[in-house]
């Protein structure tokens, strides 16, 4: 993660009560002794407008590169002519976190978040939580589960 790559997250804006998609800029990484109530743990800072219900949020970064083999095709809008080949940017999407709190000024009483910094658990965090042995085999019992009860027609 790099700082200033954009996140976006999904979660439920409490004062209207719905599922919304929200987006941020990673401005730290890997942060440390943030001072949280609840947590320790090493995390990345994202500048958004944080509130709550986003807490559980997942997080995904959207990165794009450049195809190798220039695109055939005109870009939709007129290029100057020293520009050189052109190619099409190829996206790949990933998960890059989840959001855990965000800080507050703890003098300010009225506002949610006014410094508007999300604190994002890393993907290495959750990779390591849901990875661990007793969590594989009880995902391997509930897939042999699901494929049993689908062969007998009841899945």
């Amino acid at each position: 993660m790099t700082p200033g790559a954009i996140v976006y997250y999904v979660g439920q804006f409490i004062p209207l009560d719905r599922v919304m998609a929200r987006s941020g800029t990673i401005g730290g990484v890997d942060q440390e002794d943030l001072d949280l109530e609840e947590y320790r743990y090493r995390a990345h800072l994202v500048d958004c407008r944080s509130y709550d219900g986003f807490s559980g949020s997942p997080c995904f970064v959207d990165l794009a590169y450049a195809e190798l083999q220039p695109t055939p095709k005109e870009p939709p809008l007129a290029l100057p002519e020293d520009v050189g080949l052109v190619a099409d940017l190829i996206h790949v999407v990933q998960l890059c976190g989840m959001f855990t709190n965000h800080l507050v000024d703890k003098r300010e009483t009225e506002a949610v978040s006014r410094y508007g910094v999300g604190v994002m658990l890393r993907s290495e965090e959750i990779r390591e939580a849901v990875m661990t042995d007793e969590l594989r085999t009880e995902r391997a019992e509930a897939d042999k589960a699901h494929e049993a009860a689908e062969a007998e027609g009841r899945a």
